[in-house]
């Protein structure tokens, strides 16, 4: 859902699996324009609704991809009144994922990366990508999963012809993720591998993993490190550091060499923290409980030196708010605002959906038909 949504400036854009694109104010949600794309088709029994991706830049609205597309369309629409300004149909009969670059807007399917006009829609190019996902533009690079058979990688293409600038596969792992920051791209592959037990079911048990780091400026692997078992999805770059759970430890590598800068104990091996950096700290998330509470630490970046914990209720996400605060989602809808300067709840509140977007002095949240609007400073409700 919060692919569907995108606040720019004072507007919220949105788009439900009804497929109508919206715009209204973002502090009084009054509706500024409303504009069908096209009948939203049934879902067949078992299949899960669609919900678009929304991209808003330059003066225009993208539409297209995301979970449950069964059109293969992309369309471009007017940001300032809703009208329509191209619908392209590509080969492949569903669209992953779009994103725009510049002067090009880039649409994944099944089997290829198409860069399109986003004047006119026109396909500029056509590249042969399997499962491209996660695009981002980067410069003048785009940079996407990919997946070959067993393989799985990321690659780096040029925005303007579609040309395959550099492509790193990890062999014998079972996911694949990268993080950019500068004008490195870590690529960072898990493995685990089956093992029979005595009562004739399997188990994935995790096997050492790999990161490669891949220099846009050159385009080749800048190093490379085998670590104990890892998990692609929980690591984060920023900070000149790379980090990652591996093993017992969360690690923080220096990006430029991929050296251990400094470590810490997880609570218990090859679990998956979830991170992210906010107010100069790193946020670490554990889902592991202590004593019935879970675990929120905020640490130096630089040293991973503990400068507080919060034991709070199963969360399920961490969301950067405003300066001072970060925001959690719980079980039971319920949301907490923790203050990074002490590591304190300022304000704990249950909320109709959770939180998809915190910025300036609104939240806003979703529960899959209605979106409700709270001041951040309180919890307090303000209109939905």
């Amino acid at each position: 859902m919060r692919d569907s949504l995108s606040l720019t400036n004072t507007w919220l854009f949105g788009a439900g699996i009804d497929r109508v694109v919206w715009l209204r104010d973002a502090r009084s949600g009054r509706l500024r324009w409303r504009t069908s794309v096209g009948k939203a088709s049934s879902p067949d029994k078992g299949s899960q609704p669609h919900y678009p991706q929304l991209i808003v830049a330059k003066g225009q609205v993208l539409f297209g991809g995301g979970n449950g597309d069964s059109t293969g369309e992309v369309i471009a629409l007017c940001a300032a009144d809703g009208k329509h300004m191209w619908r392209r149909t590509l080969p492949g009969k569903q669209v992953f994922e779009i994103a725009r670059s510049g002067d090009v807007v880039v649409a994944a399917t099944q089997e290829s990366i198409f860069g399109l006009s986003a004047t006119t829609g026109k396909i500029l190019w056509q590249a042969e990508v399997y499962q491209g996902r996660q695009i981002v533009p980067h410069g003048e690079t785009l940079i996407l999963l990919h997946q070959g058979g067993d393989s799985f990688g990321a690659a780096g293409l040029d925005r303007k012809t579609g040309k395959v600038l550099w492509s790193e596969s990890i062999l014998g792992t079972n996911s694949v993720e990268f993080r950019v920051a500068g004008d490195l791209v870590h690529v960072i592959g898990s493995r685990a591998v089956e093992e029979g037990q005595d009562d004739g079911t399997t188990l994935f048990v995790p096997t050492p993993g790999e990161v490669r780091t891949v220099s846009t400026e050159s385009n080749h692997v800048q190093w490379t490190r085998t670590l104990q078992p890892l998990s692609a999805s929980s690591s984060l770059a920023g900070e000149g550091f790379l980090y990652l759970s591996s093993g017992d430890r969360l690690l923080a590598l220096n990006s430029d060499t991929g050296k251990t800068a400094w470590s810490i104990p997880l609570p218990e091996p090859e679990i998956s923290p979830e991170m992210i950096l906010h107010d100069g700290l790193l946020i670490v998330r554990f889902p592991v409980p202590d004593d019935g509470t879970y675990p929120v630490l905020g640490l130096d970046p630089k040293t991973g030196k503990e400068r507080w914990r919060l034991e709070i209720e199963l969360t399920a996400e961490l969301i950067s708010g405003p300066p001072g605060m970060v925001l959690t989602n719980t079980a039971g809808a319920k949301v907490i605002a923790i203050d990074t300067t002490v590591g304190e709840v300022i304000w704990s509140t249950p909320m109709k959906g959770a939180v998809q977007i915190a910025a300036a002095d609104l939240v806003y949240a979703h529960d899959g038909e209605e979106i409700t609007v709270y001041d951040v400073a309180t919890g307090d409700l303000l209109y939905g």
